[in-house]
């Protein structure tokens, strides 16, 4: 499914739950149950305060009826990186809000996609996206904290990976930095899945099962976690096959990007 499609399918669904708005070029929707304070926020920043300046974007958090609501701008650092890396005229922030409000619409856990607001400016688009804020850890950091709980926890995550695949989306920066651990979860759902900025809705391949999930393998490595807990995860995913041949580009690309890192951290010291 192209990303014209995934928007057409999510605004019809949607069309009750969201509002439209525009100022001068700036297109966007909003919740109707919050769609004053949302829309403010997206538009202006209204009682927006700074986060945390991590990603590719700046983020802040804004105040939304009883709950506390996240935006994320969509930043880019250069127009020649801009055009090279994403092309001229991606959408970024409907192709997010599409994915996000797929997922949501199916159940899969995922922060309430709140609203969105786009701008062109010449063959480029900006803009920003508002979601739930999630009280939450991510599964780095939950990992290193000693004596929590683990094994069933690993296989949910494994599971719900497994679910957003038969969901038709392929998660493009599935790492261990994106997947969250809900601190007080107010449902059944411990387990929430950020940052679909460049994921595409699509017939996911096995092949593409296994890039996500060598992708996470490769962040348990980066970050130093054990490679059991990983493997709890594809319990949790399922019967698939993962190409040793795949496995050991990854592990080559991750042990070059590693001394790439190395290098330039000795000689900014």
């Amino acid at each position: 499914m192209t990303t014209r499609m995934a928007a057409e399918s999510a605004t019809s669904k949607s069309c009750e739950r969201y509002c439209t708005f525009q100022r001068g070029n700036e297109f966007g929707f909003a919740t109707r149950t919050q769609h004053a304070s949302v829309m403010r926020a997206l538009l202006d920043r209204w009682n927006c305060e700074p986060f945390d300046a991590m990603g590719r974007g700046g983020l802040y958090t804004f105040p939304v009826l009883l709950r506390k609501g996240m935006l994320r701008e969509y930043r880019r650092g250069g127009i020649a990186r801009r055009l090279l890396r994403e092309g001229a005229l991606t959408n970024r922030p409907i192709h997010e809000w599409s994915v996000l409000n797929w997922l949501f619409n199916a159940g899969f856990p995922v922060p309430d996609p709140l609203g969105v607001v786009w701008r062109k400016r010449g063959l480029l688009y900006t803009g920003a996206i508002a979601t739930q804020f999630m009280e939450s850890t991510n599964l780095v950091e939950y990992l290193k904290s000693p004596d929590v709980p683990r094994e069933d926890l690993l296989r949910e995550v494994g599971t719900r990976i497994s679910r957003m695949h038969e969901l038709c989306v392929f998660h493009a920066d599935l790492h261990a930095g994106n997947i969250l651990i809900a601190s007080k979860p107010a449902d059944a759902n411990r387990v929430y899945f950020v940052d679909f900025d460049n994921a595409r809705i699509a017939s996911v391949s096995m092949f593409d099962r296994a890039r996500n999930l060598l992708r996470l393998r490769r962040s348990f490595l980066k970050h130093g976690l054990r490679l059991t807990d990983f493997e709890q995860i594809l319990r949790g995913y399922g019967p698939i096959a993962i190409p040793e041949w795949l496995q050991n580009a990854y592990d080559i690309r991750g042990a070059i990007s590693d001394r790439y890192h190395r290098g330039a951290a000795m000689r900014v010291v």
